[in-house]
């Protein structure tokens, strides 16, 4: 009996799962701006053509963030592309983005602008010490001095930041959701913490040492199991935007060139800490909530590359 359209059918909703959730969130939302793009042009989305597409995503490649006033990045450029394929691909139509002006398009951005940052430096025990070292000094500000008893508050609550972000291995968001019910303590001194689902719509629980716990307890100061573990002022719970600065603050007070990180350094750290001290690939995964080896083995690259400084002594 020959291949049928059904049998088809039922091969494209079982290859359409190796695309996991959350990335198929981000193409669908860059697919509603071709779609969109494409109705304003009278031109069809799906299939779409090759020639209109590369004038899109030259359209796209002028366009400035609303948030930033920035360009749009590269990476947001090639997700454009894959989001365009990949849904041309689920409904077996030729994909434009094969279309020789699209890679020019590409090319040509690429030409023009300076190259993209790498991935953040990862905050690991170095850059955590220094924090510990600095993070209490009472800053000077234009308004007044701080008093030494707001900078301890506040460098306790960067020290706990950096330390629970960088063992745990959180997203900033994560952080942000983190509430003190959700870690549990072991009569050991770790404790289990539970990770809200997040960004990969899925809930984890990852386990950090005694020294992070009791970075942790420095900050509760009697909260309730309710309340947020990182909080403003105000008493509310800390903002992403909010507790990236808080970090990009203390690493600045470090004496360190605070652009070279960023809150993922923090998972980045986590990735490479286990890593080097032997952990198997698959806990590795499960600590931070990956479903494959990728980003187990990006972040890892820079340590496999060190590696090399082992075999260049003369024997």
């Amino acid at each position: 009996m020959p291949v049928t359209d059904a049998d088809i059918q039922d091969l494209d909703a079982y290859t359409g799962h190796q695309v996991r959730p959350a990335t198929r969130r981000v193409y669908q939302f860059a697919w509603r701006g071709w779609e969109e793009w494409a109705k304003a042009k009278d031109e069809t989305a799906l299939p779409g053509r090759g020639i209109a597409f590369a004038v899109y995503l030259k359209e796209l490649a002028e366009t400035k963030s609303d948030l930033t006033g920035a360009f749009l990045s590269i990476s947001s450029l090639k997700q454009a592309v894959s989001a365009v394929r990949w849904m041309h691909g689920q409904h077996n139509h030729p994909s434009p983005t094969d279309h020789a002006k699209v890679r020019e398009v590409m090319a040509t951005v690429k030409a023009q602008r300076p190259p993209e940052p790498e991935q953040s430096a990862p905050i690991d025990d170095a850059v955590i010490a220094d924090i510990r070292r600095t993070a209490c000094i009472p800053r000077q500000y234009p308004q007044r001095p701080e008093s030494p008893a707001t900078a301890l508050k506040r460098g306790l609550r960067d020290i706990a930041l950096a330390s629970v972000a960088s063992y745990a291995g959180l997203r900033v968001g994560e952080v942000a959701r983190l509430r003190w019910e959700h870690v549990h303590e072991h009569p050991n001194g770790s404790a289990a913490v539970y990770v809200l689902p997040g960004k990969t719509k899925k809930s984890r629980t990852v386990f950090v040492p005694p020294h992070v716990v009791a970075d942790l307890e420095q900050i509760r100061n009697g909260a309730s199991d309710g309340d947020p573990v990182f909080c403003t002022r105000k008493g509310r719970g800390a903002p992403e935007k909010t507790l990236a600065r808080w970090l990009k603050d203390a690493i600045a007070r470090t004496g360190r060139d605070e652009t070279e990180y960023s809150f993922h350094g923090c998972r980045v750290a986590s990735g490479q800490r286990l890593q080097l001290n032997g952990a198997p690939g698959a806990v590795v995964n499960l600590h931070h909530g990956w479903e494959s080896d990728t980003m187990r083995q990006y972040y890892a690259r820079e340590i496999h590359a060190a590696e090399a400084l082992r075999y260049m002594e003369p024997r």
